[in-house]
């Protein structure tokens, strides 16, 4: 890479961070003057420009404001989301410990709500984190819960959900026959 292109792409990092920050202060100013729904899509809005850095803090600042939000204006399905996000957000950074310790109580909300799509990915997530985590049989326990869960409540997204996550436990214990069937099974179902 030549100097110059070094200078271009760092000179395009700086734009980006300073853009950042300037979109999301100014959000943050009109905060205060927003009630309701405006405010809710304010906070979404930060979250949603926190996931364009790679700071974790400021994207689970941003996320715990969104959530407290939903939550004091007692919206149920913005509040799932919420938590739907919190629970990616721990996946895709590692945070085991916290999918093991929310997940159980965010399925519980999502559930007592009826928030059938959130509360499988959830459930997806949790069982994907057991099987990444070294625990294939207890994820595999997981994915057999869910699955007669989401066959008993004849939910296509939940049995798909389910039949991926027990390929990817299948594939974990080298058993790539079963895994093959059960992916082929999830495809069929989420298309």
């Amino acid at each position: 890479m030549t100097v110059s292109r070094l200078l271009f792409s760092l000179v395009c990092l700086l734009l980006a961070v300073c853009l950042y920050g300037n979109e999301a202060e100014e959000i943050r100013a009109g905060l205060p003057k927003l009630e309701g729904k405006f405010k809710l899509e304010a906070y979404l809005q930060l979250f949603t420009l926190s996931q364009e850095t790679d700071d974790y803090r400021e994207q689970w600042r941003c996320l715990n404001d969104y959530l407290a939000e939903a939550h004091r204006q007692g919206d149920q399905s913005k509040e799932s989301d919420a938590r739907e996000f919190r629970i990616i957000l721990f996946y895709n950074n590692n945070q085991s410990d916290s999918v093991y310790t929310y997940a159980p109580d965010d399925l519980d909300f999502m559930r007592k709500n009826k928030v059938w799509s959130s509360y499988y990915r959830v459930w997806s997530f949790l069982v994907n984190t057991y099987i990444y985590e070294g625990s294939s049989s207890l994820g595999m326990q997981e994915a057999e819960k869910m699955y007669n869960d989401a066959k008993e409540r004849r939910n296509n997204l939940g049995l798909g959900l389910a039949y991926s996550a027990m390929g990817n436990a299948y594939f974990n214990m080298d058993n790539m026959d079963e895994a093959a069937d059960a992916y082929q099974k999830s495809i069929d179902l989420l298309i």
